[in-house]
């Protein structure tokens, strides 16, 4: 119970965060390209945490569905919210902030991918 809490508690915290920050009104003193910049960032961060989430949590032979399903996610969670800002006045959705947040998660899983099989190397090459 408690490996399961480590495992999916950064998902389980991150998500309602990132989507509270995302319903409220945006700040003014944000640059427009920074936005995209803060979208890639933040989905990086996503797509890290559901690859581990999944990778640690539930035991599926293949890892290539394992990074499916945890890009699938990612980018689902992104352009859910940003269905959700087109239906609030003081937000905007766009196609480009959808892009962003593919982007920067298809970083996160990658990331998470690589940074796995290199440990799982080193831990193998240390036997």
């Amino acid at each position: 119970m408690l490996k399961a809490l480590f495992i999916w508690a950064p998902p389980l915290i991150y998500v309602p965060i990132i989507f509270i920050l995302s319903i409220r009104p945006m700040p003014e003193s944000i640059p427009g390209n920074m936005d995209k910049v803060i979208h890639l960032l933040v989905y990086s961060i996503v797509g890290v945490i559901f690859t581990r989430a999944l990778m640690r949590g539930i035991k599926i032979k293949n890892s290539t569905t394992t990074i499916a399903l945890a890009l699938l996610f990612s980018i689902a969670l992104g352009t859910l919210i940003e269905i959700v800002q087109y239906f609030i006045p003081y937000r905007s959705a766009s196609l480009g902030d959808i892009a962003a947040n593919s982007a920067g998660a298809l970083i996160g899983v990658y990331l998470y991918t690589f940074i796995a099989k290199s440990n799982k190397g080193q831990s193998h090459a240390s036997s």
